[in-house]
């Protein structure tokens, strides 16, 4: 069989093991060299070039409703088990009376999901788990899907991952939002770090409102790719008498972008995450989700291009 292995950058060292395995196991083994995001970006064209009967991606779990017709695609999670003491933090809990927790972690950590929920449980504390719209467990969260702690009756948001990335794709909230990083051991209040990256996107809206030419992200990744909902933005901006040029890559890169030079803004109809980085495209990015506030603001009244969903219309491969 012909096998290629795909793992994002902080697994890479381990490719050489496994691809030494399944050679000697008699198949034939190519490694993408490619970044990989997430389950949303699998290596397709790799290989398709290389005729593989089959890709092993490591490091994530089946993403949505991904379904690759010609190609076998294994999913690989990567598991990492941590000791943690959670004493401080139900303490924490109990002092301020938070008895409704909603939780989610990464992949990760997924497989700890029981073990922790019986120890809040067995502390009189409930932790609420639920599955979002996209991720592929109860409890999981993806850097374009935090919709597992979006949970009325929850008192707090707590959320166990390594860094800031995931619990940034949490919407503003009034209720408490807790990280913990189980491998600094940090425990703190993220609402400022939320708000801060609504500011920028709420700034980004208003600065792409004055534009008069407008930059359509379309990205090839698999579970990204939406030119239908593009080429819809694409018409009802030009009904407004905007341009829009519809920009496709597999990755965008902000410099490559900044060449297009006529651009006033960019709307993204990729990973939802690139608005993180609109300092370093230099424009303002208005992603999908956001783009009936776009037509609010330059629309005359009675402009109604009807909604769109930015989970729907992925090709299906």
């Amino acid at each position: 069989m012909r096998i290629l292995l795909q793992f994002p950058e902080g697994l890479k060292q381990e490719a050489f093991k496994y691809a030494d395995d399944l050679q000697r196991e008699g198949h034939t083994v190519f490694l993408s060299a490619s970044p990989s995001y997430g389950a949303c970006d699998l290596a397709i064209d790799e290989a398709h070039y290389i005729k593989a009967d089959k890709i092993i991606h490591f490091g994530h779990n089946k993403y949505g409703n991904i379904n690759v017709k010609d190609i076998e695609v294994e999913y690989v999670p990567f598991y990492i088990n941590i000791n943690i003491d959670f004493k401080q933090i139900v303490n924490e809990f109990k002092l301020k009376q938070y008895n409704q927790i909603a939780f989610g972690t990464t992949i990760q950590y997924i497989h700890l999901l029981d073990k922790i929920t019986f120890y809040f449980k067995s502390h009189g504390i409930n932790l609420l788990i639920k599955k979002g719209k996209i991720a592929n467990e109860p409890g999981q969260l993806l850097g374009c899907d935090a919709e597992a702690v979006n949970q009325e009756e929850a008192d707090a948001i707590l959320v166990l991952a390594d860094g800031l990335f995931h619990v940034l794709g949490l919407k503003p909230t009034s209720k408490p939002v807790y990280l913990l990083n189980p491998f600094n051991k940090q425990f703190r209040l993220v609402n400022e770090d939320i708000v801060k990256l609504e500011k920028k996107r709420k700034a980004s809206l208003v600065r792409a409102a004055y534009a008069n030419i407008f930059g359509i992200l379309v990205s090839t990744k698999i579970g990204q790719f939406r030119l239908h909902i593009a080429n819809n933005i694409k018409h009802h901006l030009e009904e407004l008498g905007k341009r829009a040029y519809i920009l496709i890559s597999n990755e965008f890169n902000p410099m490559s972008i900044q060449n297009f030079r006529h651009l006033d803004a960019l709307i993204n109809t990729a990973c939802p995450r690139i608005v993180d980085d609109v300092e370093a495209f230099k424009l303002p990015i208005v992603n999908i989700e956001d783009i009936n506030k776009l037509y609010d603001l330059i629309a005359p009244p009675g402009f109604e291009p009807g909604s769109l969903d930015p989970k729907s219309n992925i090709l299906d491969h």
